[in-house]
């Protein structure tokens, strides 16, 4: 893949001198150049996929794609990892992704947690059994978490008479602030809030043993579930109609 990386990678250290720059034109030739090497990179490394299938790349290229994957598509990928390759990055980073889509499947108990809340007090997620939950994963810096907020303020508006609960995860644990401004800003904060729990480590990396999302799945946001009175994991609800049947049908209105 040589003769297609190196010079992507050039033409992208050469992209932000341009942009930083402002010449628009030789942005836009860079954004082509990109576009087509790029296009031409993807089909040379699918056709090396596809004919080496059981090759280490392969695992570890298709584990970048898993973010897009159902549980059936990850569970067959898993499957099929050659036994020599068991125990390796990429066996344990699949197995992780499908242990994680395991627990937030429809039927699934949801995965618990506890944290302080927006206003400084203590919130378990199971607390709210015997409710349905709308669980949102989202951030403030997030433009489409934010042109969706309006859609679950209305949803929540319609039916928490009937005693309809809605509970946002942001991924803002850097920029408090931020955060309540947003919620601030959007009218939400009758909905439950606490961030997401992710933690910087001493050497740059990430500390993910109090990530919420982890257990979620979650790979963008927003990401958003309906949780039963049960506890269980109704399914996904991403999209707005699909969200309004999920709701329709378990309110009958």
């Amino acid at each position: 893949m040589g003769p297609y990386y190196e010079p992507l990678t050039k033409l992208n250290q050469d992209y932000y001198v341009v942009r930083d720059a402002g010449d628009k034109e030789k942005l836009a030739q860079i954004e082509k150049e990109m576009h087509e090497l790029g296009k031409t990179y993807r089909e040379v490394e699918g056709k090396w996929i596809s004919e080496h299938p059981l090759s280490y790349y392969a695992f570890e290229s298709k584990s970048h794609e898993m973010g897009r994957m159902s549980f059936e598509e990850v569970d067959s990928l898993f499957n099929a990892i050659p036994e020599k390759f068991v125990g390796t990055s990429v066996y344990k980073r699949i197995q992780k992704e499908r242990d994680n889509l395991m627990k937030s499947a429809p039927g699934a108990v949801a995965p618990d947690f506890s944290d302080k809340d927006i206003n400084g007090e203590e919130f378990t997620l199971s607390s709210l059994k015997g409710h349905y939950i709308i669980l949102d994963f989202w951030a403030s810096w997030c433009g489409p978490c934010r042109a969706s907020m309006p859609h679950v303020l209305a949803a929540y508006e319609k039916y928490k008479d009937k005693g309809l609960e809605v509970v946002c995860v942001a991924d803002d644990d850097h920029s408090a602030d931020k955060w309540k401004a947003a919620v601030e800003k959007d009218g939400t904060q009758d909905f439950h809030h606490v961030l997401r729990g992710l933690k910087r480590t001493a050497n740059g990396g990430y500390d993910m043993s109090e990530d919420k999302s982890d257990d979620y799945a979650v790979h963008y946001l927003p990401t958003k579930y309906l949780i039963g009175p049960d506890f269980k994991i109704v399914g996904r609800i991403d999209e707005e109609e699909v969200m309004d049947a999920k709701l329709q049908e378990a309110f009958g209105f």
